[in-house]
């Protein structure tokens, strides 16, 4: 008997949110302009926050491409003028 209720119960569970319409203001919505509004809205509230990360890490990007450009700077020109000198950079 235990194990026709396991089943059972887990398939009233997956018929659970079909009946009960999960969103109870979405049914009032009977004309398009107003299920056009909440698809917008949905719409709006799914990217909105994917934009801004995609946004913020091309900036975060972007700002150390531009502090590290300058990184290897000082010790290519610290090589280049030893090796002028004819000594050993790395002593």
């Amino acid at each position: 008997m235990r194990r026709g209720v396991a089943p059972a119960a887990l398939f009233a569970l997956l018929l659970a949110p079909a009946r009960a319409l999960a969103c109870a203001v979405c049914l009032n919505g009977a004309n398009d302009q107003s299920r056009q509004a909440f698809f917008d809205m949905t719409m709006l509230m799914t990217f909105l926050p994917l934009v801004l990360f995609a946004v913020g890490f091309g900036w975060l990007a972007w700002k150390a491409r531009h502090i590290l450009a300058s990184e290897f700077e000082d010790r290519d020109e610290v090589a280049a003028k030893a090796a002028e000198r004819g000594a050993d950079p790395i002593a």
